[in-house]
C-alpha cells in the first residue's frame, strides 16, 4: 500500500564523542504510517551524518548504515564511527527510501527524512614529548654518569602533531626512584622547557626520572657514581651443610646499599663464590631466592651443595659488579663494570662446612692429646727413645653410630707401609681401642713417622686421621765428592749422600755444609754455594750441595762435614711439621778431604830480536829476546819462581830452551843467540814459543801447573 510514512529521529547517546577515550554512541527512533496512525515494522532506514547546517554527507561514517524497524516500528542501533571521519560539528539524520528488510519494494516512491539531532566528533591532540638529562636524549639510559651533588638539567621538549613546537603549557618532572615530584615549569616559545635536579639523596646505581604532560611520558635514567655495599646478615645461615639427601641448605640474607646514605639498591646482580682456600669450585646449586636483590634492595638465596662436593670446609664470598636488570616501567640490562664504585664484595663470616651424613668420625689421641695438623717448636710431636712404649687411642663413629662390629682399625707408618698394630672391634667398645705400641719391637727408625689411622668396614678401608712421632736416636750420614781437587774461583764441586737409620732412607731432616781447615776449623764463609747452606732431605733421604771456592781462600788441604742439625720439616697433605730448634740428636758425616789450589797466570809480554830485523826474519848471530809476567790467580806477583822457556818448530821439535826467574814485579825476561841450532827455521811464522810453570820445581803445594804459547 503507497501513501504517506514519517521516520523519527528520538535520541542520540552520547551526542559527543571523544575517539581518544570511546568511538560508540546510539541512534534511536521510529516510522510512522501517519493516516493509519501506527508503526511501520520492518522498514529499513539508513543512518546518515552531516556537516552541521548543511545536507552535505559523510561517506560511510559508521560502521553500520542501515537499520531495521522492529515489530513495534522502532530502531535502536549502536554504532562506531569510522576512523576517517575527521574531527567536528554534524547532525545525524535517519533517511527511509522504501526499503523493507533491505529490500526496495517503493523504492522512488516513498521517502522520508527524519529530524536532525548534532553529533560532534572530537578527540585529544597528539603530542610529541622529548626528554633529555644534561642534553642527553633519553633513549641512551646508561647516560649520564654523575657524582653525587651534582645538579641535573632537566629538559622537554612539546611538538605538536605536526612536528611544530608548542608553547605555554606546563611540563611536568618527576623522579620515578624515588616516587617523588621534582617540579614543573613552561614551554618557551621553541616548545623548550628546563628545571634543574639537585642530587643528594639518591642511590648510587641507575635512577629514573621522566617528564609528562597530559597523558604523554617520557622516561630516561641517569647514573649515580657512588659506592655501593653488600651488606649481609651472619653468614652463612646454616654453618654445615650436608651432601646427602636432608640437611642440604644454607642461605644468605642481606642488602645492597649505597654506602654513604644507606639507601637500598634496587635490582642489582650479585654472585656467589666458593673456594677451597685459594681454588675457586662450583659444587653450590642455586635452590630459590634470586641473584637479583629486589626493589627494596633485599637479597635472598638459598643454596645446597653437590653430591660431588669434598667433605671440607669452604670460604664463601659475594660478589657485586656493577650488574643491573631493571623492570617495568622502562626494562633495561644496565652492564657498568667499568665503575669502580659498583664494584664490592662480601666475605662470609664463617667457613661454610660440608659434612657427608655416611662419613666415618675418628677422634685420635696420643699421650692423651689430641692429634694436631700442625707441629712446631711450641708444640712438637711425640717424640720416643728406641724402646719407649707409644699411647695412641682412637675413637671412631660411623653415620652417627659407634664402630660396628666385624670392623677393623689399623695403625700404619705411611714411610714405611709396616703395620704397627690392628683390632677388630665385637660392638661392645663403644667404637674406643688403645694401642700400646713398642717403639723397639721391632725397631722403628730414628727421625720422622707419619702414622695413620686405617678403618675398614664392609671391606672397604679408608685413610682417616694422622699424626706424626719422632724416634730420637742417632742417623747416619754418608757423603762423596764428585771431584776432590778444586781449583779455588774455578772448579764446581758437588757433595752427595743419604741420611738414614737401620737401613731406612729418612725424609724431613735439615742437613748442612761446612768447611773446615788443617786445623778443623769452620771456613765455610769460603763456600760459594749454588744454593742454601743448609736443607731438608729428599724424600729417599738424599741431598746434594753444589759449591765453588772463593779466591779469597789460601790453598791447602781442607775438609768437608755433612751435619744433621737436628731440625725437621715435612707436609702430608694437611699435616705439617717445622722444628726450627735443634730437635734431635744431631750427627755429622765422615770428614770428606779436599785439596783446594791456586791457579796461576801467565802473561806474556812480546817477543823480537835485536837488531830487529825486516819482516820478522831471524838472523844468525842475533839474540831472540822472549819477556812476560807470572802471578797467581788472584793477580798477586809471583817472584823468584822459575819459569821454563822454550823455542821450538812447528812441530814441536826443540830449538832452544831455558829456565829463568821471575823478578821482584813477577817479571822474566829469557834471551837466546841465533846459532846453527836455528837452522831449520828463518822467521818467526816457522816458531812457537812455549813458556812452562811447574810447581813442584818450585816446591809449592797446592799449586795448579800452567803453560802458555806465545803468539
Amino acid at each position: 500500500v503507497y501513501g504517506d510514512i514519517d521516520v523519527n529521529l528520538t535520541s542520540v547517546n552520547p551526542t559527543m564523542i571523544n575517539r581518544s577515550i570511546n568511538n560508540s554512541t546510539s541512534i534511536q527512533g521510529y516510522v510512522n504510517d501517519p493516516i493509519a496512525n501506527q508503526r511501520v515494522k520492518n522498514a529499513t532506514v539508513e543512518l546518515v551524518l552531516l556537516y552541521k547546517g548543511t545536507n552535505n554527507k559523510i561517506g560511510f561514517p559508521f560502521d553500520t548504515l542501515f537499520a531495521n524497524t522492529d515489530n513495534s516500528g522502532n530502531f535502536n542501533e549502536f554504532v562506531n564511527v569510522n576512523p576517517w571521519v575527521p574531527r567536528g560539528k554534524y547532525e545525524i539524520r535517519v533517511d527511509f527510501n522504501g526499503s523493507w528488510n533491505g529490500l526496495p519494494f517503493a523504492f522512488g516512491i516513498m521517502n522520508d527524512s527524519s529530524n536532525r539531532i548534532g553529533f560532534n566528533v572530537t578527540e585529544e591532540a597528539t603530542y610529541n614529548l622529548l626528554f633529555y638529562i644534561n642534553d642527553i636524549e633519553a633513549n641512551n639510559y646508561e647516560s649520564p654518569t654523575v657524582t653525587r651533588y651534582s645538579t641535573l638539567k632537566l629538559k622537554a621538549v612539546l611538538l605538536n602533531e605536526t612536528g611544530g613546537p608548542v608553547q605555554g603549557e606546563i611540563i611536568e618532572f618527576y623522579d620515578y626512584s624515588r616516587s617523588i615530584f621534582i617540579g614543573s615549569n613552561t614551554t618557551n616559545v621553541n616548545g623548550i622547557t628546563t628545571f634543574d635536579y639537585y642530587i643528594d639523596s639518591s642511590a648510587a646505581g641507575p635512577n629514573l626520572l621522566y617528564s609528562k604532560f597530559g597523558k604523554s611520558l617520557n622516561f630516561s635514567y641517569f647514573i649515580l657514581d657512588a659506592q655501593i655495599s653488600i651488606n649481609l646478615n651472619i653468614w652463612p645461615l646454616n654453618r654445615e651443610v650436608s651432601k646427602g639427601p636432608t640437611d642440604r641448605i644454607f642461605y644468605i640474607q642481606g642488602y645492597l646499599n649505597d654506602t654513604d646514605n644507606s639507601k637500598p639498591i634496587k635490582y642489582g646482580e650479585i654472585s656467589i663464590h666458593m673456594f677451597d682456600q685459594s681454588i675457586e669450585v662450583y659444587n653450590w646449586i642455586l635452590e630459590s631466592g634470586s641473584f637479583q636483590s629486589n626493589e627494596f634492595g633485599e637479597i635472598y638465596a638459598e643454596f645446597s651443595v653437590d653430591s660431588l662436593t669434598v667433605t671440607k670446609n669452604y670460604t664463601l664470598q659475594v660478589w657485586f659488579n656493577g650488574t643491573f636488570y631493571y623492570p617495568t616501567p622502562i626494562p633495561y640490562t644496565f652492564n657498568l663494570v667499568a665503575i669502580n664504585n659498583f664494584s664490592s664484595s662480601a666475605i662470609a663470616d664463617y667457613q661454610l662446612k660440608v659434612f657427608d651424613p655416611a662419613e666415618v668420625i675418628i677422634i685420635f689421641k696420643i699421650e692423651g692429646n689430641h692429634r694436631s695438623l700442625s707441629y712446631n717448636n711450641g708444640n712438637p710431636p711425640a717424640t720416643y727413645n728406641l724402646g719407649n712404649l707409644a699411647n695412641f687411642e682412637v675413637s671412631i663413629n660411623q653415620s652417627g653410630s659407634y664402630a660396628p662390629s666385624g670392623s677393623i682399625v689399623r695403625l700404619r707408618d705411611i714411610y714405611t707401609n709396616d703395620l704397627l698394630g690392628n683390632y677388630t672391634y665385637n660392638g661392645t667398645e663403644s667404637g674406643y681401642h688403645q694401642f700400646l705400641i713398642n717403639t723397639g719391637a721391632p725397631a722403628l727408625h730414628a727421625g720422622l713417622h707419619y702414622i695413620v689411622v686405617e678403618y675398614e668396614t664392609l671391606a672397604v678401608t679408608y685413610p682417616y686421621n694422622s699424626t706424626y712421632i719422632v724416634i730420637n736416636e742417632i742417623v747416619s750420614v754418608s757423603g762423596i765428592s764428585n771431584d776432590y781437587v778444586i781449583l779455588r774461583d774455578n772448579d764446581i764441586f758437588t757433595i752427595s749422600g743419604t741420611v738414614s737409620n737401620i737401613g731406612k732412607d729418612l725424609r724431613g731432616l735439615q742437613v748442612e755444609i761446612i768447611l773446615l781447615d788443617s786445623s778443623l776449623s769452620d771456613v765455610s764463609f769460603y763456600l760459594n754455594l749454588l744454593g742454601p747452606k743448609t736443607k731438608i732431605i729428599n724424600e729417599d733421604g738424599s741431598y746434594s750441595f753444589s759449591s765453588a771456592i772463593l779466591q779469597i781462600c789460601p790453598q791447602g788441604e781442607y775438609n768437608l762435614l755433612i751435619n744433621f742439625t737436628g731440625r725437621i720439616a715435612h707436609t702430608d697433605g694437611p699435616l705439617s711439621i717445622i722444628l726450627t730448634n735443634p730437635y734431635m740428636i744431631s750427627s755429622n758425616s765422615s770428614l770428606i778431604t779436599l785439596n783446594i789450589t791456586a791457579g796461576t797466570i801467565i802473561i806474556q809480554d812480546g817477543f823480537h830480536t835485536t837488531p830487529q830485523r825486516p819482516e820478522d826474519g831471524l838472523w844468525e848471530d842475533d839474540t831472540f829476546f822472549i819477556y812476560g809476567n807470572l802471578t797467581w790467580d788472584n793477580t798477586t806477583v809471583m817472584a823468584n819462581m822459575k819459569v821454563n822457556v822454550t823455542v821450538q818448530t812447528l812441530n814441536s821439535e826443540l830449538i832452544v830452551f831455558n829456565e829463568v826467574l821471575t823478578d821482584s814485579w813477577g817479571g822474566f825476561n829469557a834471551s837466546f843467540v841465533i846459532d846453527s841450532a836455528w837452522s831449520a827455521v828463518n822467521f818467526f811464522d816457522d816458531i812457537k814459543i812455549i813458556v812452562y810453570f811447574d810447581p813442584v820445581s818450585n816446591n809449592l803445594e797446592y799449586v795448579e801447573k800452567n803453560e802458555l804459547e806465545f803468539t
